[in-house]
């Protein structure tokens, strides 16, 4: 299973790496929107599941980016990651449904735990039963 990670910040973005890739799993991580969607033209076939920042640098909207994604790879999994609370951030997004949302800062454990309950989840795509983080 490959995991796409989306996050600007380097340090989380290393420590995701190295905890899923701990559990078994093939990570490509991407910095900015851009980067993530090289790398999914790239790799689409092979990514089972994208674990993104809500708030990227380079403009990109998170939303607009799995939106696509999805619409490639139906079954593709999603999990939402921020330092803002999850209502704000479905003010700011406007999502339709339930979303899969990890709060930032996370333990790995956590981070553990979203993943292999987004990939047991027989529901497609980025809603299903929420995943949050305290």
């Amino acid at each position: 299973m490959t995991i796409l990670v989306v996050d600007d910040e380097k340090a989380l973005l290393d420590l995701a790496t190295a905890v899923l890739e701990k559990q078994g799993y093939r990570v490509l991580g991407a910095i900015s929107g851009t980067q993530a969607l090289q790398l999914w033209e790239e790799h689409a076939p092979e990514i089972g599941l994208l674990l993104t920042d809500m708030v990227l640098p380079d403009g990109a909207n998170v939303r607009d980016l799995s939106e696509k994604m999805q619409a490639a790879k139906p079954a593709l999994k999603t999990i939402f990651s921020s330092v803002f609370s999850r209502k704000m951030m479905d003010e700011v997004f406007h999502f339709p449904g339930p979303i899969r949302f990890l709060h930032k800062p996370y333990a790995p454990k956590q981070l553990v735990e979203a993943v292999h309950a987004a990939l047991n989840d027989n529901s497609n795509g980025r809603t299903g039963d929420p995943v949050e983080s305290p």
